[in-house]
């Protein structure tokens, strides 16, 4: 995340944290494009695109077709006239990516905000990778416009094409950062309406006077809110929940993957201390309170710990891809069959050690409000058997991200053995819901384990060679802690800082 620090003489100074925003509101056909050219490094693709406001960074999503290795270069101009023109213009931004992640959103920050105005997001040198290097957009967009906005391929208009971007704008924050109770690692949400209390035990070694704690909304910016409260640590959580809180923020209209604050005017001492989220609210929507903070798994912060409802979280989680190594089938989005009562997707795994979660990657097809549950079975005979069996644990997503990993914790690790990963109770928001994997994958034979069920049904008898990209958790280095921070009024500082 881009913090911008601008020290003004005399005052304090005024630090920013970057607000993401799509900025074509369209519908069309969502499809990933490759590069042209490939496998040679000649091609390119662009964007072309207006904002109403400064901004301090662009966003691409790319995915590299489930393989590895695959990069290219992001370069920001102004827009003149056409494109050719363009491109003769000041380089504003530059970065070359390498081995980016498949379907990430990757960022191009500025070296210095950008006025309002028209622009053109030039992506060039490709490098495929073990797969491919290109895109997310929308075919036969509803936004498309030529000149402005349009996808362009080798320097030529594509017509009906717009590119995934977003936009970064600045928003103030107004508190400097004195210390984290953190170390990144294993990052995974935990979210209000799965677990309606989040909080964290930490240390204070300097004088504050508040926590921010980073939280995702699911894709909703302005809409969602929670409350924090801060705590002196009293010896136990029970205890400490019992006492009248420091501080409490109610907070409203929050920004997804924003830092949320708990501060007030008085400075507290060093010692150990414990926040809580809780409560969360959408007025718009009420229905829809996935709201919470971020978990670093793996974290190494040694001073404190992460707490779900109260109970103490212990030993860190690396999730492992269980289908992802060496699976030279077709990177496919599955939907679900349909949305009524009995839906479901499914995926039989083997599993030779303990397990502590399971988790789905799942587009949502550029919609909104997508949603399913989770569930995890033990495998028994076969799908019927399994399923009408007593779920080991169960837990609901709502309005999940595209293209995200949603991970389920285990209340206790499962011995190694056939299990059922699934899904049901499928919910199709504005786009559509389902999951990533690959067809003519060899991990599927064609026997009950390991094979994708749709509705109950082999998924071998529907494509060839089906699998869904399914995770599993087993511990790590480290232990789980909510990404938090504490901080002060903020003091003069005169430099850019990237976080």
């Amino acid at each position: 995340m881009l913090l911008l620090v601008i020290a003004i003489p005399g005052a304090s100074a005024v630090d920013y944290q970057v607000l993401w925003e799509i900025p074509f509101n369209n519908t069309g056909t969502w499809s990933p494009i490759q590069f042209p050219d490939l496998p040679g490094d000649t091609g390119s693709l662009a964007q072309s695109f207006q904002t109403a406001t400064p901004i301090v960074g662009i966003r691409i999503h790319s995915p590299s077709w489930s393989g590895t290795g695959a990069g290219y270069r992001m370069r920001l101009f102004a827009w003149n006239t056409d494109y050719a023109t363009s491109i003769t213009g000041t380089v504003l931004g530059e970065r070359v990516l390498v081995n980016y992640p498949d379907n990430g959103a990757h960022e191009l920050t500025l070296p210095a905000a950008v006025p309002a105005g028209s622009y053109l997001l030039v992506t060039d040198q490709p490098v495929p990778g073990t797969g491919a290097a290109g895109h997310w957009g929308w075919n036969a967009s509803t936004a498309y416009g030529n000149p402005i906005p349009s996808a362009f391929s080798n320097g030529e208009p594509v017509d009906g094409l717009v590119f995934q971007i977003q936009l970064g704008t600045a928003v103030e924050r107004i508190y400097e950062t004195v210390e984290d109770f953190f170390t990144v690692g294993g990052t995974a949400p935990a979210s209000l309406a799965a677990y309606p209390k989040i909080g964290q035990r930490f240390t204070a070694t300097q004088p504050f006077e508040g926590v921010e704690v980073n939280g995702p909304t699911w894709s909703t910016n302005g809409q969602k809110g929670m409350t924090i409260r801060l705590y002196n640590w009293a010896g136990s959580y029970a205890a400490t929940v019992a006492q009248t809180p420091l501080l409490t923020s109610v907070l409203t209209a929050l920004n997804d993957n924003f830092w949320h604050p708990c501060v007030g005017t008085t400075t507290y001492p060093p010692g150990v201390y414990f926040f809580e989220l809780s409560d969360p609210t959408n007025p718009g929507n009420p229905g829809d309170l996935q709201v919470g903070a971020w978990i670093e798994m793996e974290s190494t912060y040694a001073d404190g710990e992460a707490y779900l409802n109260g109970v103490l979280q212990t030993g860190g989680f690396v999730w492992k891809r269980v289908f992802a190594h060496e699976n030279p089938g077709a990177w496919t989005p599955f939907a679900f069959v349909g949305f009524y009562p009995g839906a479901s997707l499914a995926q039989t795994v083997e599993t030779t050690e303990p397990i502590y979660g399971i988790g789905f990657q799942s587009p949502s097809w550029n919609g909104t409000g997508a949603g399913y549950r989770i569930g995890l079975y033990n495998w028994n005979t076969d799908f019927d058997t399994s399923y009408n069996g007593t779920p080991i644990k169960t837990q609901t997503f709502a309005n999940y991200p595209d293209n995200g990993t949603n991970k389920m914790l285990l209340d206790n690790p499962v011995p190694p053995g056939n299990y059922l990963f699934m899904t049901d109770e499928p919910v199709q928001g504005t786009g559509n819901a389902g999951h990533w994997g690959w067809t003519g994958s060899p991990f599927n034979t064609g026997g009950d384990v390991p094979n994708s069920y749709f509705d109950g049904v082999k998924g071998t008898d529907f494509y060839d060679a089906p699998v869904f990209d399914v995770y599993y958790a087993v511990p790590g280095e480290g232990g789980p802690d909510v990404k938090s921070r504490s901080v002060r009024n903020p003091a003069s500082i005169i430099e850019w800082s990237q976080y």
